[in-house]
């Protein structure tokens, strides 16, 4: 995973070093990197990534260049079925295992521009500057997997996937949102999918593209379900397992590409249970077992759960381990 940050000077606006090191200072503290983090300043654009290899390839931070270095990528998340998209790129197989998903987001955005992120698969949030026509585009996954926050702080618009790094700019400590933290700390939800966590923070909601040119910020989804798809008949009941499970088998495949070693979360319900099983079959040469993570109660837990549930996952956890 990488963090990414963008700060871009609104109209009558200058970028200040003070706050790029201050984002990148932000983006950098959820967790370990395996490199300083990459800043590229360009007049009224910064862009900024902190990378946590997980992913097989360059492990260096990125801000990719394309377009005859007309373009800025920076990427954070991981890309699915990448032989899929290679061919439709005419990307020679020989180049997939040494060359990052940010480098494959660049050649998608050179071949559809803002259309690249329909033909991108996984999680992953991008942000792309086109130094031409002095706009910036940003979009998260279908899903909203990979999270993007924005806000404009002193007429500079900030777009990263760590909301601290939209606050880090304020120069007073920013206000807390009362109503999306109480809906935090309940586990529900209104709806509402943009506004943040703090006052003057939005949240980019699932499946949009950002365009903005410095006096107007645009959202337009890019991604929705089809509703109206023919449904699917075989001829017998067998056929739908079999297509189901080769389905799964995919999945998880793509999902074990990675430079560390695999893990999965493990539950006793079906779901997580049937990744976990599915991903021993694809285990790499090196890696004899799989770990795998629960969550128990505390040993002063009372036992009470509500009707039809369960609060402790181990025996059924014990279980599952000991069939396989």
């Amino acid at each position: 995973m990488t963090g990414i940050a963008v700060l871009f000077a609104q109209s009558g606006s200058s970028i200040r070093p003070a706050d790029v090191e201050s984002v990148a200072t932000a983006l950098a503290k959820p967790g370990p990197n395996d490199s300083a983090p990459a800043i590229e300043t360009l007049g009224i654009i910064a862009l900024i990534s902190a990378r946590r290899r997980f992913l097989p390839g360059p492990d260096v931070s990125e801000v990719v260049a394309g377009g005859d270095e007309r373009y800025r990528l920076i990427f954070d998340g991981r890309l699915d079925y990448r032989r899929d998209l290679a061919a439709k790129l005419s990307i020679l197989p020989a180049r997939l295992d040494d060359r990052s998903d940010a480098w494959f987001a660049m050649q998608a955005w050179e071949a559809w521009r803002s259309d690249a992120f329909k033909h991108l698969e996984g999680e992953f949030a991008a942000i792309v500057w086109d130094t031409l026509e002095r706009r910036l585009y940003a979009a998260t996954d279908p899903l909203g997997q990979r999270p993007l926050s924005y806000g404009i702080v002193d007429n500079v618009l900030v777009v990263a996937s760590a909301a601290s790094c939209v606050t880090a700019l304020r120069r007073a400590r920013p206000s807390v949102n009362v109503v999306m933290l109480a809906e935090r700390l309940a586990q529900v939800s209104s709806g509402d999918a943009e506004t943040g966590l703090f006052e003057g923070m939005r949240r980019f909601p699932a499946g949009h593209v950002m365009c903005s040119d410095g006096d107007a910020i645009r959202l337009e989804q890019y991604w929705k379900p089809d509703l109206l798809a023919p449904e699917i008949r075989m001829r017998r009941p067998e056929d739908y397992a079999e297509a189901g499970r080769a389905l799964l088998d995919d999945a998880v495949r793509e999902r074990m590409r990675t430079c560390k070693r695999v893990a999965a979360e493990l539950t006793g319900g079906l779901d997580s249970s049937a990744v976990a099983v599915t991903a021993l079959q694809f285990l790499g040469a090196g890696q004899k077992s799989l770990p795998t993570f629960t969550q128990v109660p505390e040993a002063r837990w009372d036992g009470k759960v509500d009707p039809g549930r369960y609060g402790d996952e181990t025996p059924a956890v014990l279980a599952i381990a000991a069939m396989h």
